[in-house]
């Protein structure tokens, strides 16, 4: 999967943008909540 989006995923900012934005926002704010409860 990581060899995949090292190739799809900078091309989805041009073709989907707002799809991309979206799935980077959902992720930073998935990746915050969880080390907010590792810090705990």
């Amino acid at each position: 999967i990581k060899k995949v989006m090292r190739f799809s995923g900078p091309r989805m900012l041009f073709v989907h943008p707002i799809a991309t934005l979206r799935h980077f926002q959902k992720e930073y704010k998935r990746k915050r909540l969880f080390n907010r409860k590792e810090q705990r």
